[in-house]
């Protein structure tokens, strides 16, 4: 029971220890106290920042090792959605933790904006509601939400042609990803930011291509600038959506032969004709960034849905 799970998080593996009187010096009572303190003291992510209050704190007086605190933060994407907006699961995964060690834990992975399918099961993963992670317990937040909630639902059970698709995105992402952070060089990784520029797009706020795919209620951001809405696009988005995003990322790199029959989008058909009905935006500051990533990026997918993008903007100025 002390030992934490596969990636799970620091504030996970401490509440479960806490809850089982495992801690000495941190009850849940003052586990809780430190958590609500250290959320007042502004900037605040206990499992992706090794220095922010509670993380800090509560490894001293847990009694946790310098190596296995070293375990806990290791390097990641850095494309993390934030705290606040986090909900996404898998209960499957609860399911197989809780015989062991009687609690819910969250793993790191499910926090990555790009991962959107459990590695152990095959299933997209589930939402939950927003501002769950405003509370220190989220495991047990997320598993009583899906009993009370979602309990009979169908799960989202996806073939072996999409777990595959998508498994191999992230698995594109996370190396080109990792492969900038631990590079000695300053040049920024353009191939990885057009591929989060792409899903920006995808999920723009309730007119992005994804976003139109599933329905989900309206966003209320209507007064944010626009760059603020394209990035927050990925962190309003449902797990569905994000999903679709990835797939459709995977057929323009060519990782994916064809995701027509597993989106059912027969209205874009080419690379073209995806980039065009994708533009939702009538940015002038967009198309000179696609036409930055044309110039240095060879793939005949990504450059026709650029063409594609930025051919509704050339109409709409003849």
């Amino acid at each position: 029971m002390n030992h934490p799970f596969e990636d799970e998080t620091f504030s996970s593996w401490l509440y479960r220890l806490a809850v089982y009187n495992k801690l000495p010096k941190l009850g849940v009572g003052a586990l809780n106290d430190l958590f609500l303190y250290s959320v007042s003291e502004g900037s605040f992510d206990a499992d992706f920042d090794s220095g922010c209050t509670f993380s800090a704190f509560c490894r001293e007086l847990s009694l946790c090792s310098l190596e296995l605190y070293d375990y806990f933060f290791r390097p990641m994407s850095r494309w993390v959605i934030p705290k606040f907006f986090r909900r996404s699961y898998c209960y499957e995964c609860f399911c197989d933790q809780i015989p062991q060690s009687g609690h819910p834990a969250m793993l790191r992975k499910w926090a990555v904006t790009y991962h959107t399918v459990c590695l152990r099961h095959q299933t997209l993963l589930y939402d939950a509601d927003y501002g769950v992670g405003k509370n220190l317990a989220v495991g047990s937040k997320l598993f009583s939400f899906h009993n009370e909630v979602l309990h009979g639902r169908e799960s989202f059970r996806i073939s072996r042609e999409e777990y595959d698709a998508a498994f191999s995105v992230q698995c594109l992402l996370i190396q080109s990803e990792m492969y900038n952070v631990s590079s000695e060089t300053l040049n920024p990784n353009i191939f990885f930011a057009f591929c989060r520029f792409f899903i920006e797009i995808m999920l723009y706020p309730d007119f992005g291509f994804c976003s139109r795919l599933h329905l989900r209620a309206r966003s209320v951001q209507s007064d944010l600038l626009f760059w603020k809405r394209l990035r927050l696009g990925p962190y309003l988005a449902s797990i569905q959506q994000r999903h679709s995003a990835i797939l459709l990322l995977g057929w323009v790199l060519g990782v994916i032969d064809s995701d027509k029959t597993m989106l059912n989008i027969d209205h874009a058909g080419t690379f073209f004709d995806l980039g065009r009905a994708s533009n939702v935006i009538e940015s002038s500051g967009v198309n000179r960034l696609l036409f930055t990533f044309s110039r240095h990026l060879q793939q005949r997918g990504i450059k026709d849905f650029i063409s594609g993008f930025c051919s509704k903007n050339d109409c709409a100025r003849g």
